[in-house]
């Protein structure tokens, strides 16, 4: 007699690559990937209530359209729709995720101060993860913890990326998940 492993519900877990590696139930999501490429509104708003999944979509779409994840594409999507039916554009991005939930919301002085540090970390983050596909990586990370930047490393990061779009033909896609705890 053979005993079927249960998988567990991911309460709490928004991370895609752990639901999918450590045995936690999916309901496969991946078929929207295929309607959203085809919208022709390409700015979407997503709005559920609390605890609708939200998270675990972006970070979903992340590993889907992340560069840095080719590697693991068999592995996330093998079973799902998406990968038996994936789209010319699956890996071809570098993507940049925000996540705001753990800003420091007490005083407008501490939510401005821990908004600039975050986006600075991320930016920051992001070309270090880049840095084979943006050759000034290194020394613009430099720049922006030097110049204490914060928000407008976001700015340096852009300016750089349409640099590299009108020579590289590089897009980059920005995941923004605004969930307020």
């Amino acid at each position: 007699m053979s005993t079927k492993k249960i998988k567990r519900l991911p309460y709490g877990n928004s991370n895609f690559k752990s639901v999918m590696t450590e045995n936690y139930l999916y309901v496969d999501k991946t078929r929207f990937i295929e309607q959203l490429e085809r919208e022709s509104n390409k700015n979407q708003f997503f709005i559920r209530p609390r605890k609708f999944g939200k998270s675990l979509f972006f970070s979903m779409l992340s590993y889907y359209y992340d560069m840095g994840q080719a590697a693991s594409f068999e592995e996330l999507f093998g079973g799902l729709y998406i990968g038996k039916n994936p789209t010319p554009l699956k890996n071809s991005y570098a993507v940049m995720d925000f996540d705001f939930s753990g800003l420091d919301t007490s005083t407008p002085e501490n939510f401005k101060k821990s908004f600039e540090q975050y986006v600075q970390r991320t930016v920051c983050i992001f070309l270090e993860k880049y840095k084979s596909v943006f050759p000034r990586a290194m020394e613009l990370i430099e720049e922006i913890v030097r110049t204490q930047e914060g928000t407008g490393s976001l700015r340096t990061a852009m300016r750089m990326s349409r640099f590299l779009l009108s020579s590289t033909s590089m897009t980059i896609l920005q995941t923004t998940l605004l969930q307020w705890v």
